[in-house]
């Protein structure tokens, strides 16, 4: 079958001739209406095909295309001549269609002679290269962009959040043609998505975005037809005006949020202008030497959750895929959250129902079958509201990408970052304060741990380094991992260090372990020299502390010469925990299951004491140090013999320890509760949960119970 017989048996092709019939009977003279959907539709049949259009429909379409550009260009309305021109080209289209299925000779295609509106501005007499470069560039310097508040702002709303991933879908499709330039369908996808974004920036008469985004499709066109290589200027100058077409588009945001509503919103494009002019003549133009801030903080608009109709955000793919309207809802955040903590409540007053005496001990079987399907109801709606809240790390994964590839340019450095596991789903609320922590670790490892070529090229390794950045599932949780093929860290450097700014005690001996520890002390750096990356010695800390404030846990591994790793123990959400309730004395508390790794009572005298190390027990060969619960925490406990009681072997990352409670009184699924400003200048208390009695039952921090003193040591607690 050849292409045209192909394109007409194509169901495709005849579903967007129909919708674009539909658009067309009701599109008007001096209206908007339809134009984006005619535009999005001719979008739709210019990408039919693997190998293209036929050679007849590929002249018609281009010709469709120009004029609905010119629209879109001037005022964005439809004139009586441009109406007539779509229809003609639709019906002529139809009856090549025919003619092909029929067997009959095509009629050949006559160039439309409306391309362009008659209410469009008349061309000017052409100035030379320079000068009309000069007056773009002038232009682009004092453009800005004003709202039409309040008429446009539900259509506002939907072009900044759409726009938004519209434009970081474009960031992740030009970084990935950079890797591979002969990729046929990358430029393609990235010029439909300028276009894209052309059009509803033309629709709601934001002319100065318009007109930036007119620049690139232009730059990206060349290269489409062939006239142009894709080379370093062409993916700065796309990045760069990216970039600056999505900082004005929050800017967007922020006023339809409240703040500054109706002032002008400045579009600095002068250097992207220069820029793709430059590109285009196949040259290279300085690139401003500030780096684009690696993760804006988005607006309240551009919080809102996307919930897929089973329960899962998707990620954002390289080039900007199609998703089916129906199949996606937008949900606000905050709404989400009321969700989760409504049904939180739900399984609260549940196990108050199902603890009374009164259904407990009734033979009614009504009753009991209804409590059971309760139950059965309650379990599924928790888990469907919980997996709500879930998303992937892949759009957080990917922004590290366009990260390390500015970095790397900023220091000579050839650097790449592989990603792993993008498909990993975390909380929401986990992965949105996730981010700083992150792109602090990947800047370091590209500032501290990759090194120069020559230097890398010395020590016998490739030139190009790479950052692994990875998550996993494991033990109920989420691991995060980024590695580094570079120098890896000094530990004795770390140690020196530490004791010239008095930050450890010298006669205190450490592991190896603990020394690469030391990294997370604030004010701690090895840099020789402070640069506007680092060397002040503040952030480690700071990214210890945002880790720790989301139950997580990080650990250091590092060989010199070969690289470092950090790994990050996250748990799945902040909202619910499987949490492990012990008795002691009199007291309840719970303990996070994710941390125990087993519980067994321990043998008349498996427990002993060692001089300046205190209680220890034997685990599989291991010897554990104890933790009695009940003097750390000032709780007279009902076990005073370890083999009367419970020990609990609680892990955290490489650390290890046995806590000896009275009893263990069950485990289930609990949500948890901040416990305000009382509890917040405390570390061993990381929140309160509703136990099924209504009382409130304490969560014990693993990290505290891990570090506390040894009973039998200088450092025992009182």
């Amino acid at each position: 079958m050849d292409v045209a017989a192909a394109f007409v048996a194509d169901e495709a092709v005849m579903d967007v001739l129909a919708r674009l019939a539909e658009e067309l009977a009701f599109v008007r003279p001096d209206s908007d209406g339809g134009l984006l959907a005619v535009n999005a539709l001719l979008m739709d049949l210019e990408q039919w095909g693997a190998n293209g259009l036929p050679p007849p429909v590929a002249i018609a379409v281009a010709d469709a295309r120009r004029l609905v550009d010119a629209i879109l260009d001037s005022d964005g309305r439809f004139t009586a001549e441009a109406i007539a021109g779509l229809v003609t080209w639709h019906d002529w289209l139809i009856a090549w269609m025919l003619d092909v299925q029929s067997g009959s000779p095509p009629s050949a295609w006559q160039a439309m002679e409306v391309l362009a509106p008659s209410n469009a501005p008349a061309p000017a007499a052409q100035p030379s290269q320079a000068v009309a470069a000069a007056e773009l560039a002038h232009s682009a310097e004092t453009a800005s962009i004003r709202l039409r508040l309040p008429d446009d702002a539900e259509l506002l709303r939907e072009f900044h959040t759409e726009s938004l991933e519209l434009l970081q879908s474009i960031e992740q499709a030009v970084l990935a043609l950079e890797a591979t330039p002969d990729a046929p369908d990358a430029v393609g996808a990235i010029f439909r998505a300028f276009h894209t974004f052309k059009g509803s920036a033309g629709f709601l008469q934001l002319d100065a975005l318009r007109d930036l985004a007119h620049e690139l499709e232009s730059l990206l066109d060349a290269i489409r037809s062939g006239t142009l290589a894709v080379t370093r200027a062409v993916i700065d100058a796309v990045l760069a005006g990216a970039d600056v077409l999505a900082g004005c588009t929050r800017q967007v945001g922020v006023q339809l949020a409240g703040e500054g509503a109706g002032e002008p919103i400045p579009l600095p494009a002068a250097h992207v202008v220069a820029l793709v002019h430059a590109a285009m003549r196949g040259e290279v133009a300085a690139v401003p030497a500030a780096l684009p801030p690696p993760s804006p903080s988005p607006s309240p608009a551009a919080s809102a959750a996307r919930v897929m109709s089973n329960g899962v955000a998707p990620a954002v793919p390289a080039a900007a895929a199609a998703v089916a309207p129906e199949a996606v809802v937008r949900v606000d955040a905050a709404k989400l959250d009321a969700l989760v903590n409504l049904v939180g409540e739900l399984a609260v007053a549940q196990s108050f129902v199902l603890g009374s005496a009164e259904v407990s001990n009734s033979a009614n079987l009504d009753l009991a079958h209804a409590v059971r399907k309760l139950t059965r109801v309650t379990e599924e709606l928790q888990q469907t509201a919980m997996s709500m809240r879930m998303v992937p790390l892949g759009g957080l994964f990917r922004k590290m990408t366009r990260l390390v590839r500015d970095l790397g340019a900023a220091q000579d450095k050839q650097v790449r970052l592989a990603l792993a596991g993008e498909d990993t789903e975390l909380d929401r609320q986990i992965v949105d304060r996730l981010g700083d922590p992150l792109i602090h670790m990947i800047r370091n490892a590209v500032d501290h741990g990759i090194e120069p070529p020559d230097d890398r090229i010395a020590a016998g390794k490739e030139a190009l380094g790479t950052i692994s950045l990875s998550a996993f599932h494991q033990h109920g949780g989420v691991m995060i991992r980024i590695t580094d093929d570079g120098r890896g860290l000094n530990a004795e450097r770390l140690y020196r260090k530490a004791i010239e700014r008095r930050l450890i005690d010298p006669a205190v001996p450490l592991s190896l372990a603990e020394t690469l520890e030391l990294v997370f002390l604030p004010g701690l750096s090895t840099a020789a020299a402070v640069t506007d990356l680092s060397g002040r010695g503040v952030g480690m800390d700071v990214v210890r502390e945002r880790i720790e404030a989301l139950r997580g846990h990080v650990e250091i591994e590092s060989t010199p010469g070969v690289g470092t790793s950090f790994t990050i123990r996250l748990p799945l959400t902040l909202a619910v925990i499987d949490g492990l309730m012990v008795g002691v004395g009199r007291e309840r508390y719970v303990i996070p299951a994710l941390a125990v790794r087993e519980c067994f009572r321990p043998a008349a005298g498996a427990v002993t004491t060692v001089h300046e190390q205190g209680e220890l027990v034997d685990v599989r060969g291991r010897q554990l140090p104890v933790l009695r619960l009940g003097r750390f925490l000032g709780v007279p406990a009902r076990s005073e013999r370890p083999e009367e009681g419970i020990l609990l072997v609680i892990e955290l990352g490489s650390t290890t320890r046995a806590v000896l409670v009275d009893e263990l009184l069950g485990k289930q699924e609990m949500l948890i509760k901040n416990l305000g400003r009382t509890f917040s200048l405390q570390s061993l208390v990381a929140g309160g949960a509703v136990l099924a009695d209504g009382s409130v039952g304490l969560i014990l921090d693993i990290d505290t119970l891990l570090r506390a003193p040894r009973a039998g040591t200088s450092g025992q607690a009182s």
